[in-house]
């Protein structure tokens, strides 16, 4: 079990207490000592009498035996016995009997001899033995007891006496120590007081003023000094504070009003902090709890927006691993906004290792439908939304590729419309670019997933159509010859109709090379503008010195 009474109590109480424990334990010392020296001259004053009385009676009695009367015995045993103030006086022969006796009658058993003169059976008197001679031949023994009972008494008036000077000094003592003390702890004291109220934040407290070059003044110095510095650095503190926080709220409204999401996470990955904005572009409600919860939580419940989870998820990680700025990267949305993101490290004070990472969320979505849209714009054509000539070039040149690589059929239609020019000349471009939009989907309509058809310009189109047969390339080509000249159009209350002229070339019947492909495709429709109209023809080469034309 633990003693609290100590640790509570004053530092004056302690030393008190603790001196006067010490001091009244040496009162006992001292108190004991005295009476065991008072005891040892008392018992050494005793046993010297008792001897000197003994030989006394020892030389008186040998006399009267010697003599030889025994009468005299009993009146020399009452002198003694009066005189000298024994317990009692007995002669005894040598067979036990007693011949004489003073202080006890001669019948009357005699009490059993002590071997101390500290130890006697009734703590009275001493009872002792002395061997007595006739003629250097034993006679018998002088039986006798020596009073010890003023002895005792003695004793315990020096006890009492020892006990009361003692209490009376150590009370005399207590009351001169507790002044002392009190004079001497007041500095401590005030300290103490002084302390306890800047430990509640009173840094305007007194403090006391010690002039003495002691222990307890110079850690009142001490104390002055660490206060006084206290105040000083709570000072800067406080200013440092106040900075601190004006660039914090400087930076909340500067973060508030960013077009950009903002989250912070610790080197713990846990979020501390996140913008409006953020919040905005992930459709975080503003009661839903962002900050504390960890990072990967938060990417939990914005899974069910992103259209590739495992994607963005993948581009996530891959950020968080790097120990550097990320490159952006964009996250698709389900709702058809685009979101991108980027990371950096925080580092600390010391530069070699991060206190966590800081977020930036940007809304693209306008800037991927413009660049969709110019995208659209510098490989599609304006008016018909098919691919313009810059597409179909490529285009040409990557299945050209490829049917060389597989050894496969490439085939290449020209659509040029006849007679176009009058319907601009009389009812307008506006009228032209209809007819231009419906040829357009005429031709979209006509052709596969695989199949590529555009505008090159002007009222010429073009098809590329991979890996097919010259008869369904024919009857393709033909079915969309049909289908323009069934195309009706009302301008000014007229009815127009239009039709076209097609020109085929295949790979690797009429070409080696792409641009090859593409001049003999263009031969062979001006082939079939020449040879009436309103038909296909497909590359012939002519003979030798001939440019003569068949027509299919």
């Amino acid at each position: 079990m633990t003693i609290k009474w100590p640790r509570s109590r004053s530092l004056q109480l302690k030393f008190f207490v603790g001196i006067l424990l010490v001091t009244a334990l040496s009162l006992l010392l001292l108190v004991f000592n005295g009476l065991h020296v008072f005891k040892r001259d008392m018992l050494q004053q005793t046993e010297k009498n008792t001897r000197q009385y003994a030989m006394l009676l020892d030389l008186a009695i040998s006399k009267g035996l010697i003599v030889g009367e025994y009468g005299p015995l009993q009146k020399l045993l009452d002198d003694a016995y009066t005189k000298h103030n024994f317990c009692y006086l007995a002669i005894q022969n040598t067979q036990v009997e007693t011949l004489a006796a003073a202080g006890i009658a001669r019948d009357q058993p005699l009490p059993p001899l002590d071997t101390d003169i500290t130890e006697s059976d009734d703590n009275s008197c001493f009872d002792s033995v002395l061997p007595l001679t006739k003629n250097g031949q034993p006679f018998g023994s002088l039986r006798f007891g020596v009073p010890v009972g003023e002895r005792d008494n003695l004793t315990q008036q020096i006890i009492q006496q020892l006990l009361w000077t003692s209490l009376l000094w150590l009370c005399l003592f207590a009351v001169v120590l507790y002044f002392l003390l009190r004079w001497l702890t007041k500095p401590l004291r005030k300290l103490t007081e002084a302390s306890n109220l800047i430990a509640l934040g009173n840094l305007d407290v007194d403090l006391p003023n010690i002039r003495s070059v002691d222990e307890v003044g110079q850690l009142n110095n001490a104390f002055r000094s660490m206060v006084n510095m206290l105040r000083s650095r709570i000072e800067h503190q406080n200013i440092y504070a106040h900075q601190l926080f004006s660039e914090r709220a400087r930076l909340d409204a500067l973060l508030s009003i960013m077009p950009v999401g903002v989250l912070f996470a610790d080197g713990a990955h846990r979020i501390q902090y996140c913008n409006n904005q953020f919040r905005r572009l992930w459709k975080l409600d503003e009661n839903e709890k962002v900050v504390g919860c960890i990072d990967t939580e938060l990417l939990s419940r914005l899974h069910s927006q992103v259209v590739q989870a495992e994607v963005a998820l993948h581009s996530v990680n891959k950020s968080i691993e790097m120990h550097v700025a990320s490159q952006p990267f964009d996250i698709e949305l389900k709702s058809g906004g685009t979101i991108r993101a980027r990371s950096c490290p925080v580092p600390d004070e010391t530069g070699k290792r991060h206190i966590g990472r800081v977020w930036l969320c940007e809304d693209v979505t306008d800037e991927h439908q413009h660049l969709q849209y110019f995208q659209f714009l510098s490989e599609r054509d304006a008016l018909t939304g098919l691919y313009n000539r810059r597409r179909f070039e490529d285009e040409l040149t990557r299945l050209f590729a490829q049917a060389h690589r597989n050894s496969t059929r490439l085939t290449l239609l020209f659509f040029d419309l006849d007679d176009f020019k009058p319907v601009n000349d009389s009812f307008g471009h506006a009228a032209g670019d209809i007819v231009l939009k419906e040829v357009g989907k005429i031709l979209a309509g006509q052709v596969r997933r695989s199949e590529i058809v555009c505008r090159l310009g002007g009222d010429e189109f073009a098809m590329l159509i991979p890996d097919a047969a010259q008869h369904e390339i024919e009857t393709l080509a033909q079915r969309i010859i049909e289908t323009i000249s069934q195309a009706t159009f009302y301008f000014d209350g007229q009815e127009v109709h239009l039709c076209c002229s097609a020109g085929i070339a295949f790979y690797p019947d009429h070409a080696d090379t792409a641009a090859t492909l593409m001049q003999h495709a263009d031969r062979a429709m001006y082939q079939a503008k020449h040879a009436g109209k309103n038909t296909l023809y497909v590359y012939t080469p002519p003979p030798p010195g001939q440019g003569k034309l068949t027509l299919q």
